[in-house]
């Protein structure tokens, strides 16, 4: 019975091998590309659960924001005084991200160049 040696393929599994190298063969891996793995495809899925939570901090930022600006310049009543400031910076932490991914949204639609929608993270 001619004895069996092993070597690891490139998927990581061990399979029996004939060779008479008396080592694992690493040059019997196959390092074959193809050029469709480097072209991007047509059909690109959209974030749509990225897209919405961008336009809900844009627009719960602008609310929170423009709130605690009327409770400062007492448009508002002067009971409300001590929301102002959890209003402010609850507005600035929600606007922050919700305008920064609003510009690349509004770049990306605009068709603008050095903007696509790998630039959108995807929740």
């Amino acid at each position: 019975m001619p004895a069996i040696r092993r070597h690891r393929v490139s998927s990581g599994s061990i399979q029996a091998s004939d060779s008479d190298g008396g080592r694992d063969d690493v040059d019997s891996y196959d390092y074959n590309f193809q050029d469709s793995q480097f072209f991007m495809s047509d059909k690109q899925k959209l974030p749509w659960k990225t897209i919405s939570f961008v336009i809900f901090f844009l627009i719960v930022g602008m609310i929170c924001m423009t709130t605690a600006g009327l409770i400062f310049t007492e448009v508002l009543d002067k009971t409300y005084v001590d929301r102002a400031s959890p209003l402010l910076i609850l507005g600035s932490l929600m606007i922050i991200p919700g305008g920064y991914y609003g510009y690349i949204l509004a770049s990306i639609l605009m068709e603008r160049d050095g903007f696509s929608w790998e630039d959108i993270p995807e929740i």
